[in-house]
């Protein structure tokens, strides 16, 4: 189901718009989700490093609603940070990235790099210090570039890229 919003989100400091609501989606975290016991969850999180925990687990059995927005005008990590917190979104990380993949694939936007967010201190650094986090490329061609890819975060983010601010319902 999709809810189309007609205001984009706007940062106080500027009044220009940093998200935009494309559209929201739900699904319910399967009763038998135990993470710490699944291969795919279990290799999400060692990409992300060896000690990884997402901030927030998601709780089986309950709603989720995943709310999809397009970046506007560059915002960076802290930015879309914070537009989650405002927005009392879970830092889910891989797991919230992994089960909205698995339960609304076919309904997340195309040619667009998913993101369900962690908190940064959480986050594992590149070479340079630039934090990374696990994304997937919705691709408009079935089956190409569906692996989750680490990504890495360090500036502008653009319009191809999609945040989802994870909600319980």
């Amino acid at each position: 189901v999709a809810i189309p919003e007609s205001t984009p989100e706007v940062a106080p400091e500027t009044e220009a718009p940093r998200f935009e609501l494309i559209e929201e989606l739900f699904f319910t975290v399967p009763k038998e989700h135990r993470p710490q016991k699944d291969n795919i969850f279990k290799d999400a999180c060692k990409q992300m490093g060896a000690r990884y925990a997402p901030t927030d687990r998601l709780k089986a059995g309950h709603g989720v609603k995943i709310s999809l927005y397009r970046p506007c005008n560059g915002p960076n990590l802290q930015d879309c940070l914070d537009f989650n917190e405002r927005k009392g979104g879970l830092l889910a990380g891989p797991e919230g990235l992994l089960l909205s993949w698995f339960h609304c694939g076919e309904d997340l936007p195309a040619e667009k790099w998913l993101h369900c967010l962690d908190n940064e201190i959480r986050l594992p650094k590149d070479e340079h210090g630039n934090p990374r986090i696990l994304s997937i490329f919705k691709s408009l061609m079935p089956r190409i570039n569906e692996m989750p890819h680490m990504v890495r975060v360090d500036g502008p983010i653009s319009d191809k890229n999609c945040l989802m601010v994870l909600t319980y319902i």
